[in-house]
C-alpha cells in the first residue's frame, strides 16, 4: 500500500473511531490570503480549517512556484494533538517541483472551531507572484471541501533614489525640415524604470512630451516640419515614483533640399540562374539629407510588372532584394529612389536570365533502411524542384538488394506518400525501395533506400496474470476458482508474455474495458492496475511487433478495489 493510502487509512480510522459525521461543507484556507514580501525575506503562512461540524483528522497537499519561493519547514499549527508531519515521507518538501505532500494531523476528539492546521515557512528568492494552492484535501473523510488559496507577491525592495540620466546625444545637431533627428540618453536606476520622456519646446513656444523607446539606450527618432531652434530635456521616473530631469539641450531645423538621391552599383547576381534559386538584386543609394524610400521595379518574361519597396532590406547604404524566380526567360528591372523632400531618381534598366537545368532533389523518408515492415506500408518521400511543383513520381522495389527491380507505381502524384501492399511478398531482409522524380523539363532525380526487412507474421501472446478461474488478493494468486472469470481484490499486476520472429516485439498495450491505460516496450511486459472500482471488467492486451503486426488477448475479471 503506498504512502497516501496508508495516511488515508489512518485518518479514516481516527474519524470512524470518534464517530464524527459531517453535516455541512468544511473550509480549508491559506492565511493571510495575500502577502507582500521582498526578495530574500523569510516569512510564514498558515493553513487554517473552519469546521462545519466536529472534525478529528485532516490531510492536504500544497503547491507553489519554486522559481519565486522555496519552502523551508512545515510546522504543527496546533489544531490537532496528533501531528504526523515528523513521519518519513509526510509533509515532504520538494523545492524542485514546488510541492509539499501529505500534510497530516489527527485529534483524540472532534474540533469545532477554526484553527491552524499547519504553518509553512518560506523564503522569497525572486521578484514575481506565486500562488499558494491547497490540493487534494481530506477533512473528516470528506474530499468535497471549500478551498481558499493564497498568493505571495515578492517585490524588489525599497528604492528612494531617482533615476540617473547621462550620455544625452543629438544627431544631427542641425537637420533639414522633415529630416530625422535622433535624441538618445542612458538611464540607470537601482530598481525598474517606469517612464522616460523627451520634453521638447518647439520654435513657436509650444511644448510636447514624447515617450522614448529603449534599445541599448533610450531614444526618440522623429522628423520636424517647423524650421528654427528646438529646446528639450529628458524626464525619467522609476517604479517607486522617484523622478529626475536632465539639463536643457537644443538642436536646429533648417529649410530646403532639391538634390535627388544618387543610385550606383546596380547588380543582379548571378545574371544567369536556375529556376527556383535566388537572384540578389542590389544597389547603393545615398542622399545629402536622407533617403525616404527605394523601390525595385521588375518586369517578368510574360510582361507582368511588379513594383515594391526594398527600404527595409539594407546594410548601411546598400539596398537589396533576395528572391527566387520560377518563370523561365529574361527579366528586366530598374531602381527608383525618393528622399524626404520628394526629390526622385531612376536608374537605367538591367536584365537577368532564369533557366532550368537542375534535376529534382529526392529523399526517401520511409522505409529508409533498417526498418522491419509488413502488411500495408506507407512509402514516404520528399521531392522538390527548383522550377515548378508538378513532379511525376515512379516507385520500384527490389527483394534482392538491387539484383532485380519491380514496378510499384509510375508517374504518380508527388504527394509524398504511397500505400504499398507487402502482404503477398516473401519475407526477407534484402528489400530496397527506389523513388525517382521527373520535372517538366525532363530532368530526373532519384533516391534509393538502404536494405530493410519485410515481415507479415503476427506475434505470439498470452496473459500470464490474471488468469481466468483464479482468485488474487493484493496482487497475489491465492487459489483456483470455478468459472471463467478471475476475481481480484485490491491492485493487480497484469503480466503478458509476447514473442515475435523475426521482427521482435515493439510494444504491448494494456486496456481496461476498451480504454488504453498503459504500454510497455520491454520484457517483462506488465502494468499495475490500481484504480478504485468494484464490478466486472474486461482486461485486453495487444502485442505489436516492429513490422506493425499485432495479436490480442482478453480476460474477464471481477474487481473489488474500494481504495
Amino acid at each position: 500500500m503506498n504512502r497516501k493510502a496508508i495516511l488515508v487509512v489512518i485518518l479514516l480510522s481516527v474519524s470512524i473511531a470518534y464517530g464524527v459525521e459531517a453535516d455541512d461543507t468544511h473550509t480549508i484556507k491559506v492565511v493571510p490570503q495575500e502577502t507582500n514580501v521582498i526578495v530574500g525575506e523569510n516569512f510564514t503562512v498558515s493553513i487554517n480549517i473552519v469546521p462545519a461540524s466536529p472534525i478529528s483528522a485532516a490531510m492536504c497537499n500544497i503547491t507553489f512556484d519554486p522559481a519565486i519561493l522555496q519552502a523551508e519547514e512545515v510546522m504543527d499549527g496546533g489544531m490537532f494533538d496528533l501531528w504526523l508531519g515528523n513521519l518519513p515521507g509526510v509533509a515532504e518538501i520538494d523545492n524542485i517541483n514546488g510541492t509539499i505532500s501529505y500534510i497530516s494531523a489527527a485529534a483524540s476528539e472532534g474540533r469545532t472551531s477554526e484553527g491552524t492546521f499547519a504553518i509553512i515557512k518560506f523564503r522569497a528568492i525572486a521578484v514575481g507572484s506565486s500562488s499558494i494552492n491547497i490540493e487534494d484535501p481530506i477533512i473528516q473523510r470528506e474530499t468535497n471541501v471549500n478551498i481558499i488559496n493564497g498568493v505571495v507577491n515578492v517585490l524588489a525592495g525599497g528604492d528612494t533614489n531617482p533615476p540617473e540620466i547621462s550620455n544625452i546625444v543629438v544627431k544631427p545637431f542641425v537637420q533639414y525640415v522633415n529630416g530625422y533627428v535622433n535624441i538618445s540618453a542612458s538611464i540607470y536606476d537601482e530598481s525598474a524604470i517606469d517612464s522616460v520622456k523627451a520634453i521638447i519646446e518647439y520654435p513657436n513656444g509650444s511644448i510636447y512630451e514624447y515617450p522614448m523607446s529603449k534599445d541599448t539606450k533610450y531614444y526618440l527618432n522623429k522628423t520636424y516640419s517647423m524650421a528654427g531652434t528646438y529646446h528639450f530635456h529628458i524626464y525619467a521616473r522609476d517604479e517607486y515614483g522617484n523622478e529626475n530631469e536632465s539639463s536643457i539641450y537644443s538642436f536646429e531645423i533648417v529649410e530646403g533640399d532639391n538634390v535627388p538621391p544618387e543610385i550606383k552599383d546596380v547588380l543582379a547576381s548571378p545574371s544567369l540562374q536556375d529556376a527556383g534559386k535566388d537572384v540578389t538584386i542590389s544597389c547603393k543609394v545615398t542622399d545629402n539629407i536622407a533617403v525616404k524610400d527605394v523601390f525595385l521595379n521588375i518586369t517578368y518574361p510574360d510582361g507582368t510588372n511588379y513594383n515594391f519597396s526594398i527600404k527595409n532590406n539594407k546594410t548601411d547604404s546598400i539596398y537589396y532584394c533576395n528572391k527566387a524566380y520560377n518563370m523561365l526567360g529574361t527579366y528586366s528591372f530598374f531602381i527608383f529612389a525618393i528622399d524626404d523632400y520628394g526629390n526622385k531618381n531612376k536608374s537605367q534598366t538591367y536584365e537577368f536570365e532564369i533557366d532550368d537545368t537542375t534535376p529534382p532533389v529526392v529523399g526517401i523518408i520511409y522505409p529508409k533502411g533498417g526498418e522491419i515492415v509488413g502488411g500495408k506500408v506507407i512509402i514516404k518521400w520528399n521531392a522538390t524542384d527548383n522550377y515548378g511543383k508538378n513532379l511525376l513520381i515512379t516507385i520500384k522495389y527490389s527483394p534482392n538488394n538491387g539484383a532485380t527491380w519491380h514496378l510499384i507505381v509510375s508517374d504518380t502524384e508527388n504527394d509524398g506518400e504511397y500505400e504499398w501492399d507487402t502482404s503477398k511478398l516473401e519475407s526477407g531482409d534484402s528489400y530496397l525501395i527506389s523513388v525517382s522524380a521527373k520535372d517538366a523539363a525532363g530532368n530526373i532525380g532519384k533516391d534509393v533506400s538502404d536494405k530493410f526487412t519485410v515481415d507479415n507474421t503476427n506475434p505470439t501472446l498470452a496473459i500470464q496474470k490474471p488468469k481466468a478461474g483464479r482468485l488474487y488478493i493484493f496482487d497475489r494468486e491465492i487459489m483456483p476458482l470455478i468459472g471463467n472469470k478471475a476475481i481480484i481484490i485490491g491492485k493487480i499486476t497484469i503480466v503478458a508474455e509476447a514473442q515475435d520472429q523475426p521482427a521482435g516485439i515493439e510494444k504491448v498495450e494494456f486496456y481496461i474495458d476498451g480504454s488504453l491505460k498503459a504500454e510497455d516496450n520491454s520484457t517483462p511486459y506488465e502494468w499495475i492496475w490500481d484504480e478504485r472500482t468494484i464490478g466486472k471488467h474486461t482486461i485486453k492486451v495487444i502485442a505489436y511487433d516492429k513490422a506493425g503486426n499485432k495479436e490480442t488477448r482478453e480476460v474477464e475479471v471481477l474487481v473489488i478495489n474500494p481504495l
